[in-house]
């Protein structure tokens, strides 16, 4: 019996102790997130819910009191929820204070952070050795009176980490429109800076022995009026780069990278990372150092276009990076990339904050094969199925078009001939074609529901379009070739000719002769006419 009684204490004692971690909803169970924090215990999950924006006293200051606590979307890897769980500042208050030494146990995700004000750090301020981690998050419009418009970095202990992060279109007043660290640093992965200004240091601003980590970002379009649009480093301080872009970000002076000679000297590494071959764009002074390591490209990174930052297929950052470059101070590490695509899509890890995705080729036939211009279908149908263990089931039918702009009206699955059938609008179809053509090439553009994008093309035979002369006249075809009207009142195509008729179907011949319809609007003869 004493036995019994100490065991039943022991396992009172341990459930007592270690309890389960809750999520707690915000706005479901409590009103406000600081209001979820306050009584939340190590472990819990605050969930916000999405199509909401938290603002105001208990959405802004947010301070996790020192607790390895996580406030999230109920989908953090979902960008669409990310998108619409929304925590705004209303360019009043900073959104997150960290100032209680918290650890990367005490965790934000996948929300937007956005509406950000203070003196410094617009958005998030990380000090007194507070080292939080920030992943699938958007940190955009937020503005910073002096430096860090959207992160501000402060005390040697703090050492926060951005993981799969958008860092764009924030600003500060001083230095550091999206990141300023002073006397302490960073791990930036796989996350976009871009869009992002201050006089000095448009992206990062990094001084008095810090010591800031990158690996997989893209920092470009950013802007200084002073100097160093994409990067300043000074004062002792160290930025470790790997597989990152640094390119097309604009200053008066070193536009993308100024390490400047202030203080005792600073270092910048560089390991398999696109530069600007321009030697005025990376400057470089007195004492400090760049350090190029193996594997650097001086070339365009060929991104698709100046606000879509995925890599071209023949882009120079593609298979180009290096997965395995020993960098004591990175601690963290992810499989996938800013966009949730797999990281080593191809032969090698790709530079940059986007892997590029290979495409992959579908089997796609459209019927009918012969496309009647003047038929009364209503659709064409497509089937699309795979080659190997792809499984049409798998195919998200939201992102499907046609030529490149046609959505699906209906779609389903044949499990027995394992392909999906797709039902197009015919008309929107027609309109791309051209009306004198033999044949048309199309293509189908899709994803599966992993992200994987897939593409298929087929050629189908067109039938010229007969236009019906009594009711609407002739038509003038493309390509300066012309029509010829036939005893039933019909347009046909005949090259080097042309006629166009008027409502009834008569026309004015070349060379003054003419055309005589009958009563009923029909043309006779073998006068090519040029109608009025």
């Amino acid at each position: 019996m004493k036995l019994t009684r100490i065991t039943i204490c022991c396992v009172f004692l341990l459930t007592c102790s270690f309890g389960f971690a809750a999520d707690l909803r915000v706005p479901g169970d409590y009103a406000t997130i600081q209001a979820a924090i306050s009584v939340s215990a190590d472990g819990d999950a605050i969930v916000l819910s999405p199509d909401t924006t938290y603002s105001g006293s208990g959405n802004t200051r947010i301070n996790f009191m020192g607790k390895a606590i996580t406030v999230r979307s109920v989908d953090p890897g979902d960008p669409e929820t990310v998108a619409s769980t929304v925590i705004d500042g209303g360019n009043r208050y900073q959104v997150f204070v960290f100032c209680m030494g918290e650890t990367g146990t005490s965790k934000v995700q996948g929300v937007t952070i956005t509406g950000g004000y203070g003196f410094v750090g617009g958005a998030i301020s990380c000090q007194k050795d507070s080292s939080p981690v920030f992943e699938n998050c958007v940190i955009s419009g937020n503005t910073a009176v002096i430096s860090g418009g959207a992160v501000y970095i402060a005390h040697a202990g703090s050492q926060p980490v951005f993981k799969n992060c958008y860092i764009t279109g924030n600003t500060a007043g001083n230095s550091g429109g999206a990141i300023y660290s002073i006397g302490s640093g960073g791990v930036f992965e796989n996350c976009l800076i871009t869009g992002n200004s201050a006089p000095r240091g448009g992206g990062i601003y990094a001084h008095n022995i810090s010591t800031v980590v990158m690996k997989n970002c893209t920092v470009t379009n950013n802007s200084a009026t002073t100097a160093g649009g994409g990067i300043y480093c000074f004062t002792a301080s160290t930025i470790t780069m790997t597989n990152c872009i640094i390119y097309n970000n604009s200053a008066p002076a070193a536009s993308d990278i100024l390490i400047a000679d202030m203080g005792p000297a600073s270092t910048v590494n560089v390991f398999y990372c696109n530069l600007s071959g321009d030697a005025t764009k990376v400057v470089v002074q007195g004492n400090c150092v760049l350090n190029l390591g193996a594997g650097n490209i001086f070339d365009d990174p060929m991104f698709i276009s100046d606000t879509n930052l995925r890599l071209q297929k023949y882009s120079p950052c593609v298979d180009t990076g290096e997965a395995e470059e020993a960098i004591a101070t990175l601690t963290v590490s992810v499989s996938t990339d800013i966009g949730g695509n797999p990281r080593v899509s191809g032969e090698g890890i790709d530079v940059g904050a986007y892997e590029y995705q290979a495409v992959m080729t579908a089997i796609i036939k459209v019927t009918p094969r012969t496309l009647n211009l003047d038929g009364k279908g209503k659709h064409v149908q497509c089937t699309i199925s795979f080659e190997g263990d792809y499984s049409p089931a798998d195919i998200d039918t939201e992102e499907l078009l046609l030529n490149g702009t046609i959505r699906p009206l209906h779609s389903k699955v044949d499990a027995r001939r394992q392909y999906l059938l797709v039902k197009f609008d015919r008309k929107q179809l027609e309109e791309m074609i051209d009306c004198c053509a033999k044949s048309a090439d199309v293509s189908v553009y899709g994803k599966l529901t992993n992200g994987t994008e897939f593409e298929g093309f087929d050629k189908l035979k067109i039938k010229t379009a007969h236009h019906h002369a009594k009711h609407k006249g002739h038509d003038k075809c493309k390509d300066a070739r012309h029509c010829k009207v036939d005893d039933k009142g019909h347009d046909k195509c005949k090259d080097e000719k042309h006629c166009k008729g008027h409502d009834k179907g008569h026309g004015k011949g070349k060379d003054d002769r003419h055309h005589k319809g009958d009563d009923k609007g029909h043309g006779k003869g073998e006068a090519y006419c040029k109608g009025k």
